[in-house]
């Protein structure tokens, strides 16, 4: 002489306004969505396929994409990227981009001489080598004054440069040179720090404008099938690589069959 108690299953509230219930569940769902041809779970976020610098979450049966958030720049004078403006590995400065360890003049004063250190400008007054001769003149429209006779430039490579002049190494793109009354001296680049774990190299400097991820080269915002796990895909944005098993669509079958990633209905 047993009992048997009945209950009604106690469904997990849902948040969109128009849940469905599909056939053999008791409980209603919010609708998901396809995004070319990939279902994407309601709630869940996958990167913009049109766009790298849009991420689409589905709501309600409906995919809403908006502008990636983007890190907030270390330094003063980032560079643009391909969606945010924070690369500190050069300068962005009155309109114009200059490379990391960069020297230029200053946009509206010639007597002064401008630096770009890992996205920072620093400008000051040009400074004036000291003068041997015992009457210097200072000659129209420059800052400095000169003896008569010019201290001497520089032979490099078969190019002659003036004294005080720089210039990129002809023999080594990442290295800048001056010319010194005849001696010349070559430094290596400076390069940020980057904060990101697959950084690409970008000239001379690495950057997080992109991923760098078991040898190929990925833009931001680019997507790619795991290599080590097919039902897996990953996503490159800024610098960082993310992976995550592949949604599956819900088999529309009383009995699926499980398949290489998802299940299926057998015949169909």
């Amino acid at each position: 002489g047993g009992t048997v108690h009945c209950s009604p299953t106690v469904c997990p509230p849902v948040t969109c306004p128009q849940p469905e219930r599909r056939p053999g569940s008791c409980c209603p769902t919010c609708p998901s969505c396809l995004h070319h041809n990939q279902v994407v779970p309601d709630g869940e976020e996958v990167p913009n396929s049109l766009d790298p610098c849009q991420v689409c979450v589905c709501t309600g049966g409906e995919l809403v994409c908006t502008p990636r958030k983007c890190v907030a720049p270390l330094c003063a004078h980032p560079l643009p990227g391909s969606c945010c403006q924070n690369n500190c590995n050069g300068c962005s400065y009155a309109g114009k981009e200059y490379p990391n360890g960069a020297d230029f003049p200053h946009p509206a004063d010639s007597c002064r001489q401008c630096h770009c250190i890992n996205g920072h400008v620093q400008c000051l007054s040009r400074r004036c080598p000291p003068l041997l001769c015992p009457e210097p003149t200072l000659r129209p429209q420059e800052c400095c004054p000169q003896c008569p006779a010019p201290p001497a430039g520089c032979l490099y490579l078969g190019v002659t440069y003036k004294h005080l002049e720089r210039f990129y190494d002809p023999s080594e793109k990442c290295r800048t040179c001056v010319c010194a009354n005849g001696t010349i001296t070559c430094q290596h680049q400076p390069c940020a720090p980057v904060l990101c774990s697959h950084p690409l190299q970008q000239g001379c400097c690495r950057s997080c404008d992109g991923c760098l991820y078991q040898g190929k080269e990925l833009p931001n915002g680019g997507q790619f099938a795991d290599p080590q796990d097919p039902c897996r895909l990953c996503s490159c944005w800024e610098g960082g690589v993310v992976c995550k098993t592949k949604a599956c669509p819900a088999a529309k079958c009383p009995f699926p069959v499980p398949g290489p990633c998802c299940q299926s209905c057998e015949g169909t």
